[in-house]
């Protein structure tokens, strides 16, 4: 009998290019998966060793992110693979099929001022209460000292 017949109950086994997730509705992504993302940013604020160098001249700026416009920042662009981004804290613009959000006032980067969130190297942020949360608790994501945040009010 032929084993490639209809007839043979064990069809040979070949295999499968599905990947790591047989997924039928489409609802899994790549990990490397690229999103692009306008992020604002204001000036990094000065070390507190810094300011005790220099007695008698007044602080130029304030130290809590919270007290900077918004639009008034500076924007530049900034890429992430979809493992370096969690969903649940993905604007409205990021969360369909788009891999881009345009808007420019959704993300802000935050630079280690303020409370400190559960994320593994959160070093604290500005926009605490005012930024989206996951379940877990995590806040920001990117790199050490350059945290990113998604405003809660962001169009």
């Amino acid at each position: 009998m032929d084993p490639h017949s209809y007839t043979n109950p064990h069809p040979p086994s070949r295999p499968r290019k599905l990947g790591l997730y047989h997924d039928i509705l489409g609802e899994y992504e790549d990990h490397d998966t690229v999103y692009t993302l306008l992020v604002r940013y204001a000036q990094k604020p000065p070390h507190l060793n810094r300011l005790f160098a220099l007695p008698g001249s007044p602080m130029s700026q304030e130290r809590s992110a919270t007290l900077y416009d918004i639009p008034a920042m500076k924007v530049k662009k900034m890429k992430f693979k979809a493992y370096q981004f969690p969903y649940e804290l993905r604007c409205k613009h990021v969360q369909d099929d788009e891999k881009e959000c345009k808007s420019g006032i959704c993300y802000v980067l935050d630079y280690g001022t303020g409370m400190a969130c559960r994320a593994k190297e959160c070093e604290g942020h500005g926009y605490a209460g005012l930024v989206k949360r996951s379940e877990e608790g995590v806040e920001c994501f990117g790199k050490k000292g350059e945290r990113i945040v998604c405003i809660e009010s962001s169009p």
